[in-house]
């Protein structure tokens, strides 16, 4: 590694400070890494040769395709193509030109010429020819005869297609959108052509000439983070507007690795890089060759011995006993004050309930909750406690708050499960877990998982802050519910619901020999409950996600 002073020195790059146009595709032929048919037949022939695109056809009747597999943009914007080519032998009278949209023999668009002066545009369906603009003697003048170069031009203008023979417009259509993503040349009977080049560009928007390229982090995923070892994988995916001239990592003010070149849309950087105890910065420089630079930064501290996580634990509980409408219920309020305590007193959670609440407040704090900030290893318990309710019709389940209707038709009053868990999923507490103890909470996930985790206990060379690290470095999002699509018991008034009291079982046991309880540890105790409890993942869970309980000793 050697330091780098200047940024300029990064990158080599081409930029055109007045470039109005992106590139979609282009072909000079120069090799053949765009895949165009190569051939040597009795009936035809093709290859790409100094800078050209050499085909004919030998045959003395019928037309030849030579179509490239790769030509693939987005024909719903506007684009603008240009090829140039000259009939090097054959009958002038017969057209050739430029092929696309096509997905086969079959199915294709054509703009042809022939060396006497003559244009015809057609489409082919399903075998069916189909004229756009008849054959139609444009001179000479206009198209150029056999052994000159002439310029075709296809240019989409909203739903207009317009077509231009060296830089005379020569007709306008109705655009048709492309049967296929080919695009390439149609040669007749006893010809032979030199196609020098081709290009697909479009006129792009000034926020999309400012556009700088995208950096995703997929390791390490947040800005700040803890390890406890100094070697670390890093992994990036970088997506670009313009070709990509540069990527170059550094750490601690010094180039690591070999710096990417690029020339494509989208890179991946992977190193696996050495770190310093303490704290270090790893930079990403990424160059397009518009000269528009990005550079995303992490910062992460290499700790080899145990310590304490920068991380906090809330729980958010609801518990409605008090319903304006509904039956009353006995245990809601009771349970969540006792799993509330336990909560704070044996694991530190930050713990607030809400007691009968209309659905209104309901809504208002779980807001307040989704405009909290959080950092990367905190997490949140969310517990709902009282009636539920499930529409067969709807195919929803729902949250009754204490102000909701019993006959509620449009089911306005309560709270959808499908809301709730869009809701609780754009918290952005990157480790989430929902608890509910209500009827018909199991329909909170229609696809419900009936996966059982094991136990995880800490091996003796793993310390626990490194296996908390560990447990939460992927994004949770799990539940757990007392039932599935049935009625739960609310249990004797002061003696908790069955399944309350398995979850309080799971806390008061300190999380066991290691003093942490994860969410299969916790579905271990809970799923001999009656009726059996449901549990699963939602949003954007990640695998390998855990949700941890963690006793304070």
């Amino acid at each position: 590694m050697k330091k780098i002073l200047l940024l300029i020195s990064f990158f080599v790059f081409v930029y055109n400070a007045c470039a109005q146009d992106k590139v979609l595709f282009k072909e000079n032929f120069k090799d053949n890494q765009k895949k165009w048919l190569v051939t040597n037949t009795s009936n035809v022939k093709a290859k790409v040769i100094n800078g050209k695109y050499i085909v004919q056809q030998v045959s003395t009747t019928g037309a030849s395709l030579f179509l490239n597999a790769n030509a693939n943009f987005n024909s719903h914007k506007n684009f603008e193509i240009t090829t140039t080519l000259k009939q090097l032998s054959g009958d002038q009278r017969y057209g050739y030109g430029f092929v696309w949209g096509a997905k086969d023999g079959n199915n294709f668009f054509a703009f042809t010429i022939s060396s006497d002066g003559k244009c015809n545009i057609y489409q082919v369906e399903d075998g069916e020819f189909i004229q756009i603009r008849p054959w139609v003697r444009l001179g000479n003048e206009i198209i150029k005869p056999m052994g000159q170069l002439n310029t075709l031009k296809i240019k989409k203008k909203e739903k207009r297609i317009l077509f231009y023979v060296n830089g005379e417009h020569i007709h306008t259509a109705d655009f048709q959108p492309f049967l296929g993503k080919q695009m390439g040349y149609i040669v007749n009977a006893n010809m032979k052509l030199s196609i020098q080049n081709v290009k697909v560009k479009r006129k792009m928007s000034q926020a999309e000439k400012d556009a700088k390229p995208v950096v995703v982090w997929f390791n390490p995923k947040h800005e700040l983070s803890t390890i406890y070892t100094k070697h670390l994988h890093v992994e990036a995916n970088i997506k670009s507007l313009y070709p990509i001239v540069g990527v170059r990592l550094m750490v601690n003010d010094e180039v690591y690795g070999n710096a990417i070149e690029g020339g494509g849309l989208q890179e991946v950087l992977a190193e696996d890089i050495t770190l310093e105890l303490g704290i270090n910065e790893l930079q990403l420089f990424v160059e397009d060759e518009q000269g528009n630079l990005t550079i995303s930064k992490r910062i992460i501290k290499v700790d080899t011995k145990t310590g304490t996580l920068d991380r906090k634990d809330y729980a958010l509980l609801f518990a409605t006993n008090e319903y304006a409408h509904w039956t009353d219920l006995t245990n809601p309020v009771f349970d969540a004050k006792a799993i509330a305590k336990e909560l704070t007193e044996r694991y530190g959670f930050e713990v607030e309930i809400v007691e009968n609440a209309p659905k209104r407040d309901m809504m208002a704090k779980l807001k307040e909750y989704a405009k909290k900030s959080y950092n990367p290893h905190d997490q949140l318990f969310v517990f709902f406690a009282g009636h539920g309710q499930y529409d067969e019709d709807f195919g929803e389940g729902y949250v009754v708050c204490s102000n909701s209707l019993v006959d509620d038709d449009g089911n306005t009053s309560y709270i959808p499960h499908s809301i709730l868990r869009t809701i609780i999923n754009n918290i952005p507490c990157e480790h989430t877990c929902l608890m509910m103890d209500v009827c018909f909470g199991g329909t909170f996930d229609q696809n419900l998982s009936k996966h059982r985790g094991g136990g995880n206990n800490i091996s003796q060379n793993t310390s626990s802050e490194q296996f908390i690290a560990r447990k939460l470095e992927f994004k949770t999002r799990k539940f757990i519910t007392s039932g599935g699509k049935e009625y739960v018991p609310d249990g004797r008034a002061g003696n908790h619901s069955p399944f309350a009291r398995r979850v309080l079982e799971a806390l008061r046991n300190n999380g066991g020999k290691d003093y942490i309880l994860t969410f299969s540890e916790l579905i271990g105790y809970v799923e001999h409950a009656t009726p059996t409890p449901h549990h699963g993942e939602f949003g954007e869970n990640e695998p390998g996600s855990d949700f941890l309980f963690i006793a304070e000793r």
